[in-house]
């Protein structure tokens, strides 16, 4: 059975980060990005380790400022579903009632404006909205799924059926937050709304 030790260094504390992501697993959605978490943190873990580390299922102990754990092998895979396209993993999308400006958020809490993407289509020069289906909706859907889903192409097929059923919904005088597990939940979910939409049609 494998041992794996994750070590800290000057800038990370790794029985810290461990017990942060062991006690963010209990919920489901934000399983997949805490699994990254631990393979990008310490390359040389596969990613069925670190999910019997964080689910439990792999008993760890802390020695000195090191995590050692040991995994059963071969493990059971983690389902394709879990991880089915080359994205970004561990951000967040928070919007902010009183200015509609977007702001994508890291695992650090560093957070940096949204881009519009207007190269790609100019829905709403004039900035974000959200909560009803319009320019300013269009342009944010296909602005979260660019940055998600780091595929134009794979965007602009989605993003108008992405803002009837995930921007259109949002409160608009209320602040929001969306995650990259999220988006890759509703795509999967939806294979079969992709619109086509690479000519540029007007937003609904």
């Amino acid at each position: 059975m494998p041992i794996y030790r994750l070590g800290s260094n000057e800038l990370v504390h790794a029985p810290g980060v461990v017990a942060w992501a062991i006690n963010g697993y209990h919920f489901k959605r934000d399983r997949a990005v805490l699994r990254r978490v631990i393979v990008d943190g310490w390359p040389g873990v596969p990613d069925h380790a670190a999910h019997q580390l964080l689910s439990g299922a792999a008993p760890h102990h802390v020695n000195g400022d090191t995590v050692v754990f040991t995994v059963n092998d071969p493990a059971p895979a983690t389902p394709v579903a879990e991880r089915p396209l080359p994205v970004d993993y561990g951000f967040a999308y928070c919007g902010d009632p009183e200015d509609f400006r977007v702001h994508v958020v890291d695992q650090t809490g560093t957070a940096r404006a949204l881009d519009p993407r207007l190269d790609l289509r100019n829905h709403s020069p004039t900035g974000f909205a959200w909560g009803y289906s319009g320019s300013g909706p269009a342009q944010l859907a296909l602005a979260i799924l660019c940055h998600t889903l780091n595929s134009d192409e794979r965007a602009l097929d989605f993003y108008q059926a992405f803002k009837d059923a995930m921007i259109l919904p949002l409160d608009r005088q209320r602040p929001w937050r969306l995650t990259t597990q999220d988006v890759l939940d509703w795509v999967r979910e939806h294979p079969s709304t992709a619109t086509g939409d690479r000519n540029g049609r007007a937003a609904r």
